[in-house]
């Protein structure tokens, strides 16, 4: 609804697009047309989003937009994810080859290093491959 685009919402394009990333507003259930986020004196626009990286965005079910509230001009967003089912997951893992995995690892410090790395944003491409012959 809102075609407005300033200098903050093209920072939020580049940002997703420097992540891979889409926004959910106006493509989901819920909110294909992206309705306004924010309703004020001043008018209407959508200033509040929701990014999800390309490799999750097929998993948004819905994202659905609630009534203002007394306490703010922003309407609350929810976004809902679908999961697989246990019994999906379960076929999945009877359908598995397990040949190639191997029956134990030992995690060594320079893992531990990687991994910590890692999950502070620091990404090491080393861990992420010996993280892949792992799975």
């Amino acid at each position: 609804q809102d075609s407005t685009i300033n200098n903050r919402g093209r920072a939020l394009l580049e940002l997703a697009t420097l992540h891979n990333a889409k926004i959910v507003n106006g493509a989901a259930i819920g909110n294909v047309l992206g309705d306004y986020t924010c309703i004020n004196y001043r008018g209407q626009s959508v200033v509040d989003y929701f990014l999800a990286s390309y490799e999750v965005f097929h998993e948004v079910a819905s994202l659905k937009l609630l009534d203002l509230t007394s306490i703010s001009d922003h309407r609350p967003l929810i976004c809902s994810l679908s999961a697989p089912s246990l019994s999906n997951m379960r076929h999945e893992l009877r359908e598995a080859d397990f040949e190639n995995v191997p029956p134990g690892f030992k995690w060594e410090k320079l893992e531990n290093k990687s991994a910590q790395q890692f999950i502070k944003g620091q990404s090491n491409p080393g861990i992420i491959a010996r993280m892949n012959l792992l799975c």
